[in-house]
């Protein structure tokens, strides 16, 4: 008798755990991820600084994929020889920002760096017109930030390369006065529904 009450108790604890488990993974199956739990957030007691300190794009058709480990992407698959090309700025003249919006029940989070190149040249024109060509199918890339994290853009575990990095605007200013300061600013977007992944592997440049 006390074996059948056993018996019974672990049938029912295993679909209890069947049930709990499918549910989280049922959203998985249809395109979804599995909701993230709260934890709480303790303040680190480091130092930190704003800004990014590197710029890394390519041709989203040079990347094949990237290897998610946890939480990190921690290796990217070029396709061939291609890599990433990086693109010098003054300090403190690039950002990146992230905003998660909400609408009719639906995340969004909106990707977006911006960037100046010095001066209005040759260069710079020929550079910002092969972004523009490049943004018809997209761009993924890399953002260092002045703590030394390496923010994957263009790319997500959940979407891959289907919403990948765009530049938005290129606007070139002169200045006014001898002193002002000139060059092309652009600004890049990209939106999907999951913050930038943080990448601990090499930087294919």
């Amino acid at each position: 008798m006390k074996n059948s009450v056993k018996i019974i108790i672990s049938l029912i604890a295993i679909a209890a755990c069947y049930f709990v488990i499918n549910d989280l993974f049922t959203s998985v199956a249809g395109g979804a991820s599995i909701a993230f739990a709260l934890a709480g957030y303790v303040r680190p007691c480091t130092a930190k600084s704003s800004g990014i300190r590197k710029l890394y794009l390519t041709e989203k058709a040079n990347v094949t994929d990237f290897t998610l480990a946890g939480e990190l992407f921690t290796a990217v698959t070029m396709d061939g020889a291609a890599v990433f090309y990086e693109y010098e700025f003054e300090q403190d003249t690039c950002s990146m920002k992230e905003t998660v919006s909400f609408e009719n029940s639906c995340k969004k989070v909106t990707h977006d760096i911006e960037v100046k190149l010095d001066q209005m040249t040759e260069d710079t024109r020929l550079e910002i017109e092969a972004l523009a060509d490049a943004s018809h199918c997209g761009l993924i890339g890399f953002a260092i930030d002045m703590n030394g994290n390496q923010w994957t853009l263009g790319y997500s575990d959940e979407l891959k390369k289907d919403r990948p990095l765009r530049m938005v605007t290129a606007t070139g200013d002169t200045g006014k006065a001898l002193t002002d300061a000139s060059g092309e600013t652009l600004a890049f977007q990209a939106i999907d529904t999951r913050k930038a992944r943080k990448y601990t592997g090499t930087i294919p440049a």
